[in-house]
């Protein structure tokens, strides 16, 4: 059965059960938002039966942020519409589903909370658990050393430079220059911006680099995906024969790996990749960075992302002294300690 009609035999149910009484551009446009939900999974090569899952919501939700720019009222209006036919699909006693975070905010990403960022307690704890084997199961524990530095350059490249999901997951060879640690990026209108590694970060990327067999690693100065998805059946990389090249990570594995490093950290399922970018800009007002610079840094288009930080700082300054930022050197000491020493 293709997808397309898996997918058809979903929707129409829902339409024809659940909207019934309701009008027919409404249903119309309820069947264009699933519809391209749906074709939107299929591309990303997620299955129906994570269709639902919070790293697809939170994957999807970035998708209709970042990628089609809809307002903030339409992206409320679309999610609403997903749960809707969630909770058709699957039904829940307490109507519950991963939507709701998104949903029960007066405003979308407009308003931080201290539950927005990483403590500096909980940063050090991630940054000590990643590189060991803690809570992970014998399966996990058989492939680890393949992926280990994949997973903590991912975390570091959001956490201490702000890199976006779709920033990692749209990374090449061409774009990362081990010899002098300059990465090129480009936002999505695409204005090029760089950033330039710290020397054990460098270090940390090149490592991961190097435990992909050579039969799947990424070639140099080509457009192979920098990093790449790791097939935990088989014990290794995978490699995409319809593009010739290592296959790469998409935006819900990125966002599902770094969910599980948090949960492993025990920090909670309340945190996603967003939580580390969010931290980073946090850090960089509170080390004196003005909202015009790193509006320029991050290829903001204005410095209007950035009010709901300077607004955070300004509102809520007991929760500071929890989030202030690592040092380098305490970073330096924990990544040589808890990754380099190792064999």
């Amino acid at each position: 059965m293709t997808t397309v009609l898996k997918t058809e035999m979903i929707i129409e149910p829902f339409l024809s059960i659940e909207c019934s009484e309701k009008q027919e551009s409404t249903v119309k446009r309820y069947r264009y938002d699933l519809i391209q939900f749906y074709e939107w999974c299929q591309k990303e090569g997620i299955p129906l039966s994570e269709a639902y899952s919070p790293d697809t919501v939170d994957a999807y939700y970035l998708y209709l942020c970042k990628i089609k720019r809809y307002s903030i009222l339409t992206i409320k209006r679309i999610l609403s519409v997903l749960k809707q036919h969630s909770l058709f699909v699957n039904p829940s006693p307490k109507k519950v589903t991963p939507f709701d975070v998104y949903l029960q905010r007066d405003t979308i990403d407009h308003k931080k909370a201290a539950g927005d960022f990483l403590k500096t307690r909980q940063i050090k704890k991630l940054l000590k658990i990643i590189p060991g084997d803690y809570a992970l199961t014998d399966h996990q524990l058989k492939y680890r050393h393949f992926y280990s530095e994949r997973n903590q350059a991912i975390i570091h490249l959001m956490l201490f430079y702000g890199l976006t999901v779709q920033e990692i997951s749209g990374l090449t060879m061409k774009d990362v220059h081990f010899q002098t640690g300059i990465i090129h990026l480009f936002s999505r209108k695409r204005k090029p911006r760089t950033i330039t590694l710290q020397r054990n970060d460098r270090r940390l990327l090149h490592r991961y680099y190097q435990t992909v067999p050579m039969a799947v690693r990424p070639r140099w100065q080509t457009r192979d995906p920098f990093f790449a998805s790791f097939d935990f059946q088989r014990g290794t990389y995978r490699w995409s024969y319809e593009d010739d090249a290592p296959k790469k990570l998409t935006d819900v594995s990125v966002q599902k790996m770094i969910r599980q490093e948090m949960r492993r950290a025990g920090l909670g399922p309340g945190f996603s990749g967003r939580a580390l970018r969010n931290t980073y800009i946090l850090h960089r007002l509170l080390d004196g960075a003005m909202p015009e610079e790193l509006k320029e840094e991050l290829a903001f288009a204005t410095t209007q992302p950035i009010e709901s930080f300077t607004r955070f700082i300004d509102e809520e300054k007991e929760n500071l002294k929890d989030l202030t930022p690592l040092s380098h050197e305490k970073r330096q000491e924990i990544l040589e300690t808890y990754t380099f020493s190792k064999p």
